[in-house]
């Protein structure tokens, strides 16, 4: 064999040595994202690059394992949004962590009351597609989940929709023992070793709110 292509070989064997050892003990891994609970700043059907040599910080991405009863064992992306004593509000549908808002320095898809012509504008300009259309109707009105930065751009008028303060969520009751919903929740402090993990699409989004706090060991890995 000549010598350029024994090194060749041998350089695509250690290399891809390397790089089976590095995903068997998690500094590299490799994600799809099956839902749309991290929107809009992670696209369901995408794919994440994680890794446990980074720590994953305070209202950042991470990944962690999971086993729920509605969905079975799994790792799921999602955003701390709280760390061990941090207070966590939701009122309003914004999120409150120790008394501040917090949400102002996220892109987030919130849930908006809309008219039939303002949807139609909205296709027009193409900010969403008829593929990830998701429009619902409640009270004859039509209620649409929107990227906060696109509205507050181009939408400033639209009224957010959010749940009735007066009725509780069953799984949020739960996981809680409290009568919150996903738009009014707590105030309730995060326990040592534990995190709340919330998803960006706030109303579309299986989290902390529903499941619990995670424990520090099931975190697996910072997105990078």
């Amino acid at each position: 064999m000549p010598r350029g292509l024994l090194y060749a070989v041998v350089t695509f064997a250690i290399l891809f040595g390397l790089l089976v050892l590095a995903r068997l003990v998690g500094a590299y891994q490799f994600y799809t994202v099956p839902t749309s609970g991290c929107e809009p700043n992670v696209l369901k059907g995408a794919y994440i690059f994680g890794t446990n040599l980074k720590e994953a910080k305070k209202l950042e991405l991470a990944f962690f394992r999971t086993n729920t009863e509605l969905y079975g064992p799994g790792i799921w992306i999602q955003r701390i949004c709280g760390v061990p004593g941090d207070t966590i509000e939701i009122r309003n549908g914004d999120l409150l962590v120790n008394g501040s808002q917090i949400d102002s320095a996220i892109a987030l898809k919130h849930t908006y009351h809309i008219t039939k012509p303002e949807l139609q504008d909205i296709l027009k300009r193409g900010l969403i597609t008829t593929a990830d259309l998701a429009p619902f109707y409640v009270e004859g009105a039509i209620q649409i989940s929107m990227n906060n930065e696109l509205v507050d751009e181009f939408y400033p008028q639209f009224e957010r929709w959010l749940n009735n303060q007066n009725k509780p969520e069953p799984a949020i009751q739960k996981a809680f023992g409290e009568d919150w919903n996903t738009d009014f929740f707590g105030p309730v402090v995060v326990p040592p070793g534990h995190y709340f993990m919330l998803g960006d699409n706030r109303h579309n989004s299986y989290d902390s709110r529903f499941i619990g706090f995670i424990p520090a060991e099931d975190i697996v890995g910072a997105a990078l």
